[in-house]
């Protein structure tokens, strides 16, 4: 006994197949790409945000200070201040 199958491929009419690949096409424009690229750097800045949580690091503890953060010394502490020298003569006579 013998059993014989076949499928036969039929081309699709041409006013089908226009019609099929117009709905098919999706037209995607530069200012749709630049939007999508647009959408796409902030959802991954938002993750990287939402997501890292960086807590700031600790600061080391020393025994010493932090030079920073010392007062500052005055740079004209060691000057000598000026002489007081007595009012002239006659500078507070009355006439």
């Amino acid at each position: 006994v013998w059993y014989v199958s076949y499928e036969v491929w039929q081309a699709p009419d041409e006013k089908e197949s226009e019609a099929g690949d117009a709905s098919s096409e999706i037209e995607i424009n530069p200012k749709q790409i630049l939007f999508a690229g647009f959408g796409v750097l902030i959802i991954v800045l938002l993750s990287i945000l939402i997501f890292r949580r960086n807590k700031p690091p600790k600061e080391p503890t020393s025994m010493f200070t932090n030079p920073r953060y010392e007062r500052r010394k005055d740079p004209y502490a060691v000057v000598p201040s000026a002489p007081s020298l007595p009012p002239p003569p006659g500078a507070f006579r009355y006439r």
